[in-house]
């Protein structure tokens, strides 16, 4: 996510204008991102809960 609270699609990230359209190019490749990072954060998560249930 960029700084200007724009959202996990990151829109600020390659540009130095705020854009507000996104090519359907970019909105998928910004969704496939977001989605890696949600599944990372759920793996440690789970790791987490292991460490703790020892």
């Amino acid at each position: 996510m960029c700084d200007c609270g724009c959202g996990p699609q990151g829109c600020c990230d390659t540009t130095s204008m705020h854009r507000r359209f996104l090519t359907k190019h970019e909105e998928i490749e910004n969704l496939k991102a977001y989605k890696t990072e949600l599944e990372q954060e759920i793996r440690g998560v789970d790791e987490r809960l292991k460490k703790l249930a020892e």
